[in-house]
């Protein structure tokens, strides 16, 4: 089970399950321009499915497949350029995506009416907004941001489960002010660009998964300073 408070994704993963080439279809029948992209920008579909295929395309053309919202909750990312719509390599994908969510089940609610399901022995894999000092421009997504307090509620939640006895896997950028929360858990995957690490997964205890990492697994360390093996150099706060 999975949850997401974007109505749209929740959306298009859920007519993804039986209306995959449905998807396609509607794709086909558009450009890859900016001239197209404003007016599929601007669209109100009254159908699930062509939302689910607005969602789509938006995602696939748009900068940098950025999903961002102004105040109102209108989508106002800028096309992207052409190049990312590869429909053949799309149309794969939703036949192996529809197979999948067969089996799945997403809802569109907040992730702590989610949590609050857990009991011990889950997987709970978290991807939480990064907030003010995230890794990519366009970091701050739609309506409700997601603030330092929420992280903070986020960290306790998922201390919570932990104690249930649920395992927990988290993505955070590396900053210090959010690593803080998770003082002792350790990094089982890195996403590095060049030689400056910018994001990690998290976990409670060691895994077995050494194929997610690059530099080996580390713990957040106390004094939250992270150090990039490859430069034999600490990053601090001011490095992110």
């Amino acid at each position: 089970m999975g949850a997401d408070t974007n109505g749209e994704l929740v959306n298009f993963f859920g007519q993804s399950a039986t209306h995959g080439q449905d998807i396609v279809a509607i794709l086909r029948s558009l450009h890859d321009d900016r001239d197209t992209y404003l007016q599929v920008r601007d669209w109100s579909p009254p159908t699930d499915v062509e939302r689910a295929a607005r969602f789509a395309f938006l995602n696939r053309t748009g900068y940098f497949g950025l999903y961002r919202t102004n105040q109102k909750g209108r989508y106002n990312v800028p096309y992207g350029g052409g190049g990312r719509l590869n429909l053949d390599t799309f149309a794969k994908g939703m036949g192996e995506l529809e197979e999948v969510m067969r089996r799945v089940s997403v809802e569109h609610v907040d992730y702590l009416d989610l949590m609050a399901r857990v009991t011990g022995g889950d997987v709970v894999f978290l991807d939480p907004p990064y907030g003010a000092s995230g890794d990519y421009p366009f970091r701050r997504y739609g309506s409700l941001l997601f603030s330092p307090s929420d992280h903070r509620r986020l960290a306790a939640e998922a201390e919570r489960c932990r104690r249930l006895g649920a395992k927990i896997y988290i993505t955070l950028p590396t900053d210090p002010s959010l690593l803080r929360l998770y003082q002792g858990w350790t990094v089982v995957g890195e996403r590095r660009r060049g030689n400056q690490l910018v994001e990690v997964c998290l976990t409670h205890e060691p895994t077995g998964c050494r194929d997610m990492v690059s530099s080996g697994q580390w713990r957040v360390p106390a004094q939250v300073k992270i150090v990039d093996e490859s430069e034999d150099a600490p990053l601090t706060g001011t490095d992110f």
